[in-house]
């Protein structure tokens, strides 16, 4: 009777988290239009993913996502999607992008922004503005400019937060601490590549403009590290513009600038060693490497996990009520 129970209480555990994971799943909106992209902002701490590619070229500009006194703290899965064409115009504004800010514990992964058009006062990027959290996996083309500091491809002012494994081929220009692909950072930045256009200005590099900070305290790091730049394409000549670290550390880290040619094609893998070109990264014809999930692969934590459906349900229930009947049931009957 003892192991009975024990079996009866097994199975009982089990069938809760099965309806707990349904439930949670249920609990991730889904984002398939431009109308579903701007209700993003009704909640901030939400968790959504991109069902499909939305096209934003004839919304006229859009208003980021959050900003640093409501940062959007939830998750958003691109789930190997594009958002085409956002245009964001707001030269008066900081913290500018498709985000306005990011905060703590805000994940964005697997989303590619192609020919955006973002245009800022301070702290500007292509996915964020601002950012305290996680970028993974993304990436930016078009243009992103910003008529003060802090101007980056893919974010702007990254304050102790996370990118990797990600690029910008967007054009950048900004004043003060501009970057290919962070602009002024704090943190941890590794393994992404730059290859547009870096205006040349104060503090400008083709990775970041500026990493770490005088107000930095002992403890902290802020890092990059496993990342390239095209030194024809961002016109920059360092990675970095400019680097402090006040009682903390910055380090650079197998960082390098490549022409054009050790950039593109195949022969990209030989030169860019850092990148995991078997789970993560594929070269693409004679252009720069792109992200595996762009040729249809999502790979490792970013493949989307199955969804319990209503049948399945259902069925383990029906399972469990027969199986415990026969458990319970006297023996000898």
């Amino acid at each position: 009777m003892v192991t009975r129970l024990l079996l009866l209480f097994v199975l009982l555990c089990f069938v809760s988290v099965v309806a707990s994971g349904a439930v949670a799943a249920q609990e991730t909106v889904s984002v398939s239009d431009a109308d579903g992209l701007d209700s993003v902002r009704d909640d901030l701490d939400g968790d959504y993913v991109l069902v499909g590619d939305i096209d934003m070229s004839d919304e006229g500009s859009f208003e980021p996502i959050g900003d640093r006194d409501e940062p959007f703290t939830g998750s958003f899965d691109g789930g190997g999607n594009v958002i085409e064409g956002l245009t964001v115009v707001r030269p008066n504004s900081e913290e500018v992008g498709l985000f306005g800010a990011l905060g703590d514990g805000a994940r964005v992964r697997d989303v590619g922004l192609e020919d955006v058009d973002v245009t800022g006062g301070e702290k500007v990027g292509g996915i964020a503005g601002f950012s305290r959290g996680n970028v993974t996996r993304s990436y930016v083309t078009g243009q992103v400019s910003g008529e003060g500091d802090d101007v980056g491809g893919v974010i702007g002012w990254q304050r102790y937060g996370n990118i990797a494994n990600s690029y910008s081929k967007a054009d950048v220009s900004g004043s003060v601490a501009v970057g290919g692909v962070v602009g002024f950072g704090t943190g941890t930045i590794e393994l992404t590549y730059a290859a547009g256009s870096v205006s040349p200005s104060e503090r400008s590099g083709g990775v970041v403009g500026q990493l770490g900070s005088r107000h930095q305290l002992a403890g902290r790091e802020s890092v990059l590290r496993d990342s390239y730049y095209d030194t024809s394409a961002t016109r920059q000549n360092d990675a970095v513009g400019y680097a402090r670290s006040g009682a903390g550390e910055t380090n650079v880290e197998n960082v390098e600038g490549l022409p054009t040619e050790e950039m593109q094609g195949s022969v990209a893998e030989e030169n860019m060693q850092a990148f995991d070109f078997v789970n993560t990264w594929e070269t693409s014809g004679e252009d720069y490497p792109v992200l595996a999930w762009q040729t249809g692969v999502l790979t490792g934590d970013g493949a989307p996990l199955p969804t319990p459906g209503f049948g399945f349900v259902v069925g383990f229930f029906a399972l469990l009520a027969l199986l415990s009947k026969r458990l319970l049931r006297p023996s000898g009957g």
